[in-house]
């Protein structure tokens, strides 16, 4: 069984990387002499060798679970004793950078997420103690965890992490990936676009819903829809600017594929007109509605839904005329900028 690693993070290190090397040279002995790929799986961010050396004890090799990520997932787990173990996750892409984003913004709330210097180009430290890497369009984290007997002390673990990050790091090499990190990181942070999915949240603005409703937006935020792979949908949270602890919600869908547009306007067309608050709406175009609250505008093979929720102090969703109008008047404000997310 290995000895346990010694406490000085730079000494320890030193260990660590002639393991790897060691391991590198071996790999390329057996493997035809050619360079390493880039790691796809998280089971291959780390050797088993270096799993137990990080941990101070002998491992059962990798074990992955499928179900634990939206990218790859492993865990090294040690043979006997306190059941310590190290993880490993990978992803990459947009929705990496961004989900990147959304937990370090959680972190930080949670008064975690202290920026870690030199390591890929963005670090930290999560509120369950997990240390988040990211470099270019890949996305790595690391966990340690020590167990009940001699268990990993908080500093102990987070410094077994930061070296595990560095040997990934060496690992994956230098980004190749063609997404546009920048935007990307921009989407997670602001909540107001999803990859690949229209930006439901840029056919209207905050001020121009402000002004219409009456009502102060207090956040925004994205979310999937099933309709397609490229629906998208924006909800305003909004507050009233006199009584704070009224609120409202703005919700906004945009479909843009043809087909699928065409087919969900029937189907709430149809649905709509069993309901005796139905009213088409030739202003906003031959093909507009509304039922209640909601607006339903198909042109040009977009379908923009919109969906304003307000309620009365008896809990009773508030179907007044004022709401109605004000839902019609956010439809005609969006349907401008329709044709123009993507």
């Amino acid at each position: 069984m290995p000895s346990h690693p010694v406490s000085v993070r730079a000494e320890r290190r030193c260990l660590v990387v002639l393991v790897a090397a060691v391991f590198v040279v071996l790999a390329g002995c057996g493997g035809g002499g050619g360079e390493s790929a880039t790691p796809e799986n998280a089971c291959d961010l780390l050797t088993t060798e270096e799993a137990d050396d990080l941990l101070g004890a002998a491992t059962d090799g990798p074990s992955e679970d499928t179900d634990r990520s939206d990218g790859t997932y492993c865990q090294w787990t040690s043979e006997e004793g306190d059941r310590r173990f190290i993880s490993t996750e990978l992803d990459r892409g947009t929705r990496a950078v961004q989900g990147f984003e959304i937990v370090k913004a959680r972190a930080q709330d949670e008064g975690a997420g202290a920026a870690e210097p030199d390591l890929g180009d963005d670090a930290f430290f999560d509120e369950k103690g997990g240390l988040n890497v990211r470099s270019g369009d890949r996305v790595f984290s690391t966990f340690t965890q020590g167990g009940t007997e001699g268990a990993l002390s908080d500093e102990e673990s987070r410094e077994r992490q930061l070296d595990a990050a560095e040997l990934i790091l060496d690992r994956l090499g230098e980004p190749e990936g063609s997404v546009d990190v920048t935007e990307a990181a921009e989407c997670g942070q602001t909540g107001r676009c999803v990859s690949g999915r229209a930006h439901a949240c840029d056919v209207l603005t905050d001020e121009e819903v402000g002004r219409i409703t009456g009502w102060t937006v207090d956040d925004v935020g994205t979310s999937t829809r099933t309709a397609s792979r490229r629906a998208g949908t924006c909800t305003y949270f909004l507050k009233d600017p006199v009584n704070v602890r009224f609120h409202r919600t703005l919700g906004v869908v945009v479909e843009p594929d043809a087909d699928a547009a065409e087919q969900e306007f029937g189907e709430e067309l149809t649905a709509a007109r069993e309901f005796t608050d139905f009213q088409e709406l030739p202003d906003l175009g031959p093909d507009a509605f509304r039922s209640g609250p909601n607006v339903f505008v198909l042109e040009e093979g977009r379908l923009l839904t919109l969906e304003y929720n307000a309620r009365l102090a008896s809990g009773a969703d508030d179907t007044s005329p004022e709401i109605t109008a004000t839902a019609v008047a956010l439809a005609d404000a969006a349907r401008a900028r329709l044709g123009t997310v993507g």
